[in-house]
């Protein structure tokens, strides 16, 4: 019908990582593994032209969401590396075609922790090697109950009894803060460089994630997400010079914008949650040597130039 037509998929509904006898023998890296090997047997494998999958990693939406993001942090990579090993390549754009913290309704989905996890989603995902990642939730809606133990849904903005924005939920800032701080200029080629977190405190870098892009201009643009509820951390960052062996730092004003429970809190409401409220990232200016606080349950993004 249309030789130009790009097909694949399967659209896993999740692709976490094998675990057990079972699992290994009928998980969805496994029966990848026969697809791919199906269509280059019958020498059909040119017409695989795209890996999709969603991407919702809490099971359990009745669990305190703290310790959650830290485990799910882990599960992406390691879904991903799972699926490395059974056949999937870069040689076709790896496509996150939903993600949110949960495929059930919590509370946490409403909350600063879903604008964290959704933030560390886009930021891991692109620094593995994804190509695509779409927010599932752009439209407004109600809080639902899917457990008896918690009320939410994947959504950035409540709607009104008309189906107007009625309330931004925390997912809405923090995605503001990825398209419209971060990831800039839009219409530019951006380079993602990886990042290393040197801690005396190993639990640190489990709560601690930095992902770091270049500008076509020079500019540094630094997403840092701290999972951790209740400690704020501080940081100086670094930028080290593989070819030359150089390490420099920011220089001149850094600016910084930043969002946390000081500008975000919902409601105690166990039936329909709002929030008390929801107010856009603070911006600073800070001196470029300085340390960088990071409140506890924070998005933060630096913008700046280096010495090198």
């Amino acid at each position: 019908v249309d030789p130009t037509l790009k097909l694949g998929g399967p659209s896993f509904q999740e692709i976490l990582a094998d675990t057990g006898t079972a699992r290994a023998r009928l998980g969805n890296s496994a029966w990848f593994k026969r697809f791919h090997r199906y269509l280059r047997a019958h020498r059909r494998d040119h017409d695989y032209a795209f890996f999709s999958f969603e991407w919702y990693p809490i099971e359990d939406v009745c669990t305190p969401p703290a310790p959650t993001l830290i485990e799910a942090h882990r599960l992406l990579g390691q879904a991903l590396n799972e699926m490395k090993r059974r056949g999937l390549t870069h040689h076709v754009p790896w496509i996150m075609s939903e993600y949110g913290y949960s495929a059930y309704a919590a509370r946490a989905e409403l909350d600063i922790a879903g604008a964290l996890l959704n933030a560390d989603i886009v930021g891991q995902f692109l620094s593995l090697g994804g190509d695509q990642a779409f927010l599932y939730g752009y439209t407004p809606g109600q809080p639902q109950r899917d457990q008896a133990c918690t009320v939410g849904n994947n959504l950035m903005f409540a709607a009104d009894d008309n189906g107007a924005i009625a309330h931004r939920f925390a997912t809405y800032h923090a995605a503001r803060m990825l398209t419209q701080l971060w990831a800039q200029p839009s219409e530019a080629r951006l380079e993602l460089f990886g990042t290393r977190l040197h801690t005396s405190a190993s639990q640190d870098r489990d709560i601690l994630s930095v992902y770091a892009i270049r500008r076509p201009d020079g500019t540094w643009s630094l997403l840092l997400i701290n999972r951790d509820p209740a400690r704020a951390g501080s940081v100086r960052v670094n930028f080290h010079n593989a070819a030359t062996g150089k390490t420099s730092l920011f220089t001149g004003a850094v600016d910084m914008n930043q969002f946390s429970p000081a500008q975000y809190a919902l409601s105690a409401d166990e039936a329909a949650p709002y929030p008390l409220r929801s107010e856009s990232p603070t911006h600073s200016t800070l001196p470029g040597a300085s340390d960088v606080a990071l409140p506890p349950y924070s998005i933060t993004v630096l913008t700046g130039r280096t010495s090198s």
